[in-house]
């Protein structure tokens, strides 16, 4: 699990400088929102396992059109993120999902996130996850929490980047 997490997140961090289909890498993964209130209190007595979840949790996010997908090792979503205001260094974005597990649809979340021109995100929302899974599909029990999120976007994906040229014109003939 180590190594698929490192992998993910080596993939995401060296993602393409123009506009391609990597949105952000989330250290800090939002849709779940299960680090920060299920596995951080288990720090002093699980410091690996925790640990391990962390790397899991990393998720990079791609646009497909417009929809996205993030791709973890523990999870993975498909969501809806649109910019609502754009004032010089800051991009204020809303955005609602569905978290997965393995394909399996456990929730849904809504975030009001920020991307600086620094590359920084920080997205803060609330998820309402249930407990299933594909042994035990089982939705009668619902958790809602805060989520906070925590990542970096590609050069080309901050407030203020510049737009790639137009392609050359046709030859006329």
């Amino acid at each position: 699990m180590k190594r698929a997490a490192a992998l993910i997140f080596a993939v995401g961090a060296a993602g393409p400088a123009e506009a391609g289909p990597l949105v952000r890498v989330e250290v800090l993964s939002d849709d779940a929102g299960d680090l920060l209130w299920t596995e951080l209190p288990l720090l002093p007595g699980r410091p690996g396992g925790v640990g391990l979840r962390a790397l899991g949790q990393v998720q990079p996010v791609f646009a497909l059109g417009p929809v996205q997908l993030g791709a973890s090792v523990l999870h993975q979503s498909v969501q809806l993120e649109r910019s609502f205001a754009q004032r010089g260094p800051v991009d204020l974005r809303w955005t609602v999902g569905l978290p997965t597990r393995l394909g399996l649809p456990v929730g849904a979340f809504g975030t009001l996130g920020i991307t600086c021109q620094s590359g920084l995100w920080v997205g803060l929302g609330a998820a309402a996850r249930a407990d299933a899974g594909w042994v035990r599909p089982d939705f009668t029990g619902w958790t809602l929490r805060p989520t906070v999120g925590l990542g970096w976007a590609p050069r080309a994906r901050r407030p203020g980047a510049a737009s790639p040229p137009p392609p050359p014109p046709a030859p006329d003939r």
